[in-house]
């Protein structure tokens, strides 16, 4: 895509590109940034079958993807917030981004509660209706009873999902790499 808009805006009087930097000017490490959270990240993934939590910016496609793959090639699937389903049912429209749609067999939704907090369908208005009774579309209580089948996109945002969830007590293992991801089994 970075050629694409090469090759668009090439012709362009442009005045200014502004762009986002972080760590543009740390060295490169050997290997990539996306090679190492996958790498991490299945280290954790592979020796649980607990509950695992990972927190990313959604709009990260490469980050995306590789937590789908994460959780494919340790039997999970990505568990996402609604408000995330909102990206991905867009984001998959792209065939250059390579994200599935939202009713892709390794995708579930998190139903929160709302309103009247039992998951009742007057609960959910608007957009969010729309998700609330589908097939792929699991609340807390669900997401808990298949904690060794799930890797969920969640993070700090999320807590209350958490305490719904009621996970066990116990082993909490976290990975904080140079390049700002977290992935926390529980």
């Amino acid at each position: 895509m970075t050629r694409d808009f090469i090759e668009r805006t090439k012709n362009e009087k442009l005045i200014a590109l502004i762009m986002e930097g972080t760590r543009i000017a740390d060295e490169m490490r050997e290997e990539g940034s996306e090679e190492l959270v996958s790498k991490e990240s299945m280290k954790i993934v592979s020796t649980t079958n607990r509950l695992v939590l990972a927190d990313f910016n959604f709009k990260d496609v490469d980050r995306l993807r590789t937590f789908l793959k994460v959780g494919k090639d340790n039997d999970r699937k990505l568990v996402v917030k609604m408000n995330d389903v909102y990206f991905l049912k867009h984001l998959s429209k792209d065939p250059k981004l390579n994200v599935p749609d939202i009713d892709d067999e390794d995708i579930i939704i998190y139903l929160p509660k709302k309103g009247s907090g039992l998951y009742q369908d007057s609960d959910y208005k608007g957009r969010d209706k729309e998700f609330a009774g589908r097939h792929n579309t699991w609340n807390a209580q669900e997401i808990a009873k298949n904690e060794s089948k799930v890797l969920c996109a969640m993070g700090f945002y999320s807590f209350t999902a958490l305490i719904d969830m009621k996970p066990e007590p116990g082993y909490v293992a976290q990975s904080k790499s140079h390049f700002n991801q977290s992935l926390v089994g529980i």
